[in-house]
């Protein structure tokens, strides 16, 4: 039986609350989580859709559909790779660009709501104990995958 006031429950259940707030606050630019991460992605750089499942640690079918949709809803285009034209590469779009910046104030007023209930050295604390149990996370998977 797990325990609901274990470190991993507890990571979880902020996890799908936080999860559920900022699906709901996307909804209103038929975003979901995952497409917004493709996007802050690719606004720095294009990348192909195996790269992207590769950083996301999803399924290729998977990215396909969430391009397709962004493809749809002109937050992004496919274009041909430069030097292999074989392969598309997932640029953002000027339309997404523009819609990014009416999102990324959506999150940052999310992110507020989020903090206040902190204090700074709080935040601090808290950012070094999930990159410790990150790490840690990753060293044990190193170890479980070489075994």
């Amino acid at each position: 039986m797990m325990d609901m006031n274990s470190v991993g429950a507890l990571l979880r259940f902020a996890h799908l609350s936080s999860n559920m707030v900022l699906t709901k606050a996307l909804k209103a630019f038929q975003l979901s989580t995952e497409q917004w991460i493709i996007l802050n992605i690719v606004k720095k750089e294009s990348r192909s859709q195996k790269e992207l499942a590769l950083m996301l640690n999803s399924e290729q079918s998977s990215i396909t559909r969430m391009v397709d949709t962004l493809e749809k809803n002109s937050y992004v285009q496919r274009i041909t790779h430069p030097t292999d034209r074989r392969s598309k590469l997932v640029e953002i779009t000027t339309y997404a660009k523009e819609k990014l910046i009416e999102i990324d104030k959506t999150t940052t007023e999310l992110s507020a709501q989020f903090d206040k209930n902190f204090t700074p050295q709080e935040l601090e604390n808290l950012k070094e104990y999930l990159k410790r149990i990150t790490t840690s996370n990753e060293l044990y998977l190193q170890e479980y995958l070489n075994d």
